[in-house]
């Protein structure tokens, strides 16, 4: 990246502020991990620019580089987690968590001579004719 600055204390400071102040501007979640992306990304992202920097930068100068790249990358890391986190938990009234199992649907119908027996039993049962269900051989449920 061009725009990316050189890695320094000062830059990592500013990066974070960025980060912070990106991430909470972001509207929906894809724009949020755009934000991350930006940040923590394979390619093209600050943190990857800054590690490859670390391979043509002086010798003296290669420590500090990746303790500032690393510093960066542990901190918007930690960002992320406390963001994914706080996003879970604010889910929107009446919205629905695609994560939990849907409701399966119920197959087929009674048989119409087997709601008469029921209703047939309710009835009964009702009427105080327990006696009678048991003379017949049949029990309550």
């Amino acid at each position: 990246m061009t725009d990316t600055p050189l890695p320094s204390q000062e830059s990592v400071q500013h990066l974070l502020a960025t980060f912070d102040a990106d991430l909470a501007r972001a509207a929906t979640a894809r724009d949020a991990q755009a934000v991350r992306d930006r940040f923590l990304g394979r390619k093209h992202s600050i943190i990857s620019s800054w590690m490859q920097l670390i391979g043509t930068a002086p010798p003296d100068q290669k420590k500090q580089i990746g303790r500032w790249a690393n510093e960066l990358k542990q901190a918007v890391e930690a960002r992320w987690t406390q963001y994914e986190s706080s996003a879970r938990d604010r889910m929107p009234a009446g919205a629905v968590d695609v994560t939990l199992p849907g409701r399966a649907p119920r197959l087929g119908r009674r048989h119409p001579l087997t709601t008469v027996r029921e209703r047939e039993y309710a009835y009964l049962a009702g009427a105080a004719f327990p006696a009678a269900l048991e003379a017949c051989g049949l029990t309550l449920n």
